[in-house]
């Protein structure tokens, strides 16, 4: 995946040279970051990369490489990017690092995590799985990818942790926020669904994607990859997640422009309903576009971290109360929310001769 991301969402890169310059667009946090890359891999342990190249599967799809994985188990098991199935009913070959293709099948999947479990139809000699990293890796933190590039069948980049926790963006025509980590890196082409590794040969995360600098084809040195928790859980489990399917889009207040914040008393908090579909789950709830939701179950929501954990916990097909505001001049208001999984979506999109036999 790839996404633009607009100048603005960066203002802490002000008079960094990450912005405009004389009517053009300048970015100098690409070449720092690729310079930092580059110091970085001269120190980073070889034994890691060698212990990491054991796990790293490329995938394919329909015949073409799509991206990387990883091994999970002696099984053969691999882990990759849920986006790489493309279309309807696209057959998966994984080949091993030993060179054995084996074709696979789509196990579960965590949408909003952007995260894929592939089982192989036969079985798999010499399957050497990943082992995650003990804790969670902490911003600044150095990593390695090992996955295919440019047609390559296995090479590595170099980047660094670099948001605290979780975050959430709407991906364009995707219709739903994604939940990543942000790492300072420079991953190119068909990394999607590759394994990112600590100094100790440990998985940490899965690549889904780059971000684009506001519109130009330039990489903003800023990659998504899947948080370790989803990665643990969706391994654990090897049952679908249960993200909410809202049928829209929100966004933390205070990201909104002026008008909307001066729309809602001072000091006000929480998610606004920025897109909607006439049929999705807010608009049967009688939420209207731009309302400020500001409570799930009574618990205070400012951000959608809060909004999206809150709702994952409640899961599909159970309704949860919403407090939400619509005008300054309004009382605040309740309504139901009863939402559907993404998961479910996805089955009946890319497999709908397979969706009543889904895991």
């Amino acid at each position: 995946w790839k996404t633009e991301v607009p100048l603005e969402a960066f203002p802490s890169c002000a008079g960094t040279g990450f912005g405009h310059h004389a009517g053009m667009r300048t970015l100098i946090l690409p070449l720092i970051l690729t310079a930092a890359a580059t110091a970085m891999a001269d120190d980073f342990p070889s034994g890691a990369i060698e212990t990491a190249r054991e796990s790293v599967v490329q995938v394919f799809g329909n015949g073409r490489i799509k991206g990387g994985g990883v091994v999970m188990d002696r099984e053969g098991l691999v882990l990759t990017a849920c986006h790489l199935a493309e279309g309807t009913n696209m057959a998966f070959t994984v080949e091993y690092p030993d060179g054995q293709r084996i074709a696979a099948l789509p196990l579960a999947v965590d949408v909003q995590a952007d995260l894929m479990l592939l089982t192989p139809t036969a079985a798999v000699s010499n399957a050497t799985p990943a082992a995650f990293t003990r804790r969670e890796v902490e911003e600044g933190q150095e990593l390695c990818c090992v996955g295919p590039a440019l047609w390559e069948p296995t090479v590595s980049t170099y980047g660094r942790v670099s948001s605290p926790g979780p975050r959430y963006r709407e991906f364009g025509k995707l219709g739903f926020c994604s939940r990543f980590r942000l790492y300072n890196a420079m991953t190119p082409q068909l990394f999607s669904g590759s394994p990112w590794f600590t100094r100790d040969g440990r998985l940490a995360g899965i690549q889904s994607g780059y971000l684009n600098n506001h519109g130009n084809k330039e990489m903003s040195g800023l990659a998504m990859v899947a948080c370790l928790e989803d990665l643990k859980r969706l391994v654990a489990t090897r049952k679908d997640a249960a993200t909410p399917d809202l049928g829209g889009i929100v966004f933390e207040l205070w990201s909104a422009d002026q008008a909307h914040i001066e729309g809602f008393p001072d000091g006000s908090e929480g998610v606004l309903i920025t897109k909607q579909e006439a049929d999705g789950a807010l608009a049967r709830a009688g939420l209207p576009l731009h309302a400020l939701i500001q409570s799930v179950e009574g618990r205070r929501v400012r951000s959608r971290v809060e909004f999206f954990d809150a709702l994952r916990q409640v899961g599909p097909g159970n309704g949860v109360k919403l407090g939400y505001r619509v005008l300054k001049t309004e009382e605040p208001k309740e309504a139901v929310l009863t939402f559907g999984s993404l998961e479910s979506a996805w089955w009946a999109k890319r497999y709908p001769k397979e969706a009543s036999a889904t895991p």
